[in-house]
């Protein structure tokens, strides 16, 4: 295995990209969820990136860390946070396949966007075992997992790497055997074709995703 093959960052300044997440306001059904969802006590946003989803929820929530790779999305993260809801904020730099840095049953809570999707099974379920270990007894989590995504150049050309790609079928399939533990509800969504600018880099992207919420049981 190439030594940062699962190393996911965008090399930019994030300062430079305005006073917003790079990725937008984020989406319809991930917002509609998070509102309607029960946050409280501390929840642990994981790869959170610079924030996108962050103050949906800090507001209601008693604590919020924020863990992720790259250092200068936190700092931004953390610069639009509001003012009045920064003390309730923890920042954590983190290798999101390795053993998290937190105790057992710490958290309330697990939000993790635009992430899971990028591994293959085998590391998908290192990854769920420390959820599910950080996670306390009746906490929730509530993730996405972008499927048959397609990226393209401006002018048409389809963009291809080695990260992982799932189908519905595939994902759906996997997710059942990762959730085994939990009460949960799968939403099927999708983000049709859309021109995505991080720093220098346009590209159109589209994607079907499906928005899982659950409960730990055990």
């Amino acid at each position: 295995m190439k030594k940062n093959k699962f190393i996911f960052n965008e090399g930019i300044d994030y300062f430079k990209e305005g006073n917003q997440s790079i990725w937008g306001a984020g989406d319809s059904e991930t917002i509609k969820l998070l509102k309607k969802t029960n946050i409280n006590g501390h929840w642990l946003n994981l790869a959170a990136g610079d924030g996108r989803y962050n103050n949906l929820f800090i507001n209601k929530a008693a604590k919020v860390t924020a863990a992720d790779i790259d250092e200068g999305a936190l700092n931004k993260l953390f610069f639009l946070t509001p003012k009045n809801q920064q003390k309730k904020l923890d920042l954590k730099t983190l290798n999101i396949i390795k053993k998290f840095p937190f105790k057992d049953s710490s958290f309330d809570g697990i939000l993790a966007t635009g992430i899971l999707y990028l591994f293959p099974e085998a590391i998908l379920s290192r990854i769920f075992k420390e959820i599910f270990r950080v996670l306390k007894k009746g906490g929730a989590l509530v993730f996405d997992f972008a499927t048959d995504r397609k990226k393209t150049t401006i002018e048409g050309r389809t963009i291809k790497n080695n990260q992982v790609r799932y189908n519905n079928r595939q994902a759906e399939k996997l997710i059942n055997k990762l959730m085994s533990d939990y009460e949960f509800k799968i939403i099927k969504s999708e983000v049709p074709q859309e021109l995505t600018t991080i720093g220098s880099k346009k590209y159109y992207f589209s994607c079907n995703f499906l928005l899982v919420s659950g409960i730990k049981r055990l």
